[in-house]
């Protein structure tokens, strides 16, 4: 990210999923196809955390990466974004629904397919080619592994901005729950947590650990449950948070008022 946010444009270097070192392409986090692209300006979370505003720049079509080349870019937007975009349409549809429906509902999703396309665009978004997380993601993502030890839950978002946070540890002053070590990519009407540890929040995982398995599943979410502006990326009432603003990506990203 410090590259983004210094303005730099690496247009060859390896790639973040394949590792293939060769003409890199951009990729949207979401993914265009499931949101509106429109202006946004973006800034790491410590000038967002310390009201910085002058290193916050523009994006004309929403937040994206150059970190991927053109095979996985590709395979990545046919294969798997379709899921997801699935999946959110799913979800916008039910919670914004008028009519009088029950509050807690079901959403199926391809699990193979869907774990698929969070691994994807989780490493896209980050310039760290090092961290656990990463590494469990993209041997899952390339085949390598059959079981992936990363837990992946969803929640409804109520915030307006798009948000990743990697790599952070959060934590209760009031000893609520231990320290939770967690990533996290936000925009609305979803946010989704990759740990290693089952969250300490009560979300709802679309992803449990062990294999990735080809077959449909389905979720139960509460529409009347939803992360409220500002989490996960501030902390809240007791919490405190810890992270490194030079690891990881740890961006904010909001509609740019013309």
């Amino acid at each position: 990210m410090k590259y983004l946010i210094q303005g730099i444009d690496k247009k060859v270097d390896s790639c973040q999923i394949c590792g293939a070192y060769e003409k890199l392409t951009w990729d949207h986090v979401p993914p265009k196809s499931c949101v509106e692209q429109s202006p946004v300006m973006i800034k790491s979370l410590y000038a967002d955390i310390t009201n910085d505003k002058t290193k916050a720049f523009l994006s004309q079509n929403g937040l994206k990466f150059r970190t991927i080349c053109g095979r996985c870019n590709s395979e990545l937007g046919n294969k798997y974004d379709p899921e997801l975009c699935k999946f959110t349409s799913y979800i916008v549809r039910y919670s914004r629904s008028r009519l009088r429906l029950p509050k807690t509902f079901e959403v199926p999703y391809d699990h193979f397919k869907l774990v698929k396309c969070l691994a994807g665009h989780y490493l896209a978004s980050t310039l760290d080619h090092g961290s656990t997380l990463d590494i469990q993601l993209r041997k899952s993502y390339l085949g390598q592994i059959t079981d992936l030890p990363v837990r992946i839950a969803v929640s409804l978002s109520s915030g307006l901005s798009t948000s990743i946070v990697k790599d952070v540890c959060r934590g209760d002053a009031s000893g609520r729950y231990e320290p939770f070590f967690m990533s996290a990519i936000k925009w609305l009407p979803l946010m989704f947590l990759f740990s290693f540890d089952e969250n300490p929040y009560g979300m709802v995982e679309v992803h449990s650990g062990g294999v990735v398995e080809k077959k449909a599943k389905s979720i139960l979410l509460d529409k009347s449950r939803a992360v409220i502006d500002g989490w996960p990326e501030h902390p809240l009432n007791n919490e405190f948070i810890l992270m490194n603003d030079q690891l990881g990506t740890q961006i904010t990203a909001e509609r740019h008022q013309r």
